[in-house]
């Protein structure tokens, strides 16, 4: 039966779970957020919306005059698909930001898993001493 008792590719070690962090950091993370602005633009080219404050603008989005900042155009200007895929880019937007989320929350957990565990046994372990007298036990045995 594959993975029976098989724990060969489970990261328990500590020096796997930072391994692990890093790579969702260093390159996991930043790939999806470049894979995101990507389709921003790709979208905004198509939508006539604009990808958000600093983000790069697609040749077809053409802008208002000046002194407006606003955004027009789009080669689907006034088309019902314009809306479904505005809607559509709205919901996936969305998506890629819980996915970012989620790769920081899961980074966050790796980089405290070692410690929590560890500090759950420091303190099990304390609690256990602490209940433990320091002198023996008296016991009618001892009279013997």
């Amino acid at each position: 039966m594959p993975g029976a008792g098989n724990s060969a590719d489970l990261a328990s070690s500590h020096t796997a779970k930072q391994k692990a962090a890093g790579y969702l950091e260093n390159k996991l993370g930043p790939d999806t957020k470049t894979a995101a602005a990507h389709a921003d633009l790709d979208t905004s080219g198509v939508i006539g919306a604009s990808p958000g404050p600093g983000g790069p603008v697609s040749p077809s989005v053409q802008t208002a005059p000046a002194g407006s900042s606003s955004i027009t155009g789009g080669p689907f200007q006034g088309w019902a698909l314009r809306t479904g895929l505005s809607s559509a880019h709205a919901a996936w937007e969305q998506q890629a930001k819980n996915l970012l989320n989620r790769l920081v929350s899961e980074r966050d957990a790796l980089r405290g898993a070692n410690t929590a565990i560890h500090g759950n046994d420091g303190d099990f372990g304390k609690n256990v001493r602490s209940a433990v007298p320091t002198s023996p036990l008296s016991s009618k045995l001892n009279d013997y």
